[in-house]
This record gives structure tokens, sequence and C-alpha cells, in this order.
């Protein structure tokens, strides 16, 4: 699941169903992702890596980061 690719910090996990609480909705071919936003970076892994909005497109040219941001009024 987007192996290699820089994402937010989080937890995923794969559900069998939709889930009936979700911020937004990202397709990436035959699969669906739902996303549910928590604005709080106390749950941010050790290791994460940041850095600043306008350098995402470099780490990450996908659109989900994008919409995640824009969801959360963070750029």
């Amino acid at each position: 699941f987007l192996k290699g690719q820089w994402i937010l910090p989080g937890q995923v996990e794969k559900l069998k169903k939709k889930p009936k609480q979700f911020d937004l909705k990202h397709g990436i071919t035959k699969y669906d992702i739902y996303i549910q936003i928590q604005k709080s970076a106390s749950s941010a892994p050790t290791n994460t890596k940041w850095i600043k909005a306008d350098q995402i497109r470099k780490v990450n040219p996908s659109n989900l980061i994008q919409k995640v941001l824009s969801q959360s009024s963070l750029i």
C-alpha cells in the first residue's frame, strides 16, 4: 500500500466494508481509500520526516496528500 511513498503520519487499516465515518475519499485504480483526519502530531512516529508544505509535490506527487491538506485547512 503506497510502498516507497511519503505519506502523512497516521495509521492504515484494511477494511472489507466502507467505513461509516470518514473525511474524504481517494481512489487509486480499483481501490478506494477512506481518510479520517486527526489534527494532531502527537501520534507521529519518532522517525517522522517533516517538510515544508510547498515541497510536498517533490516527495509525493500523488493528489492524496494535497486532498488531505486542503480538507484539513493546512494549506
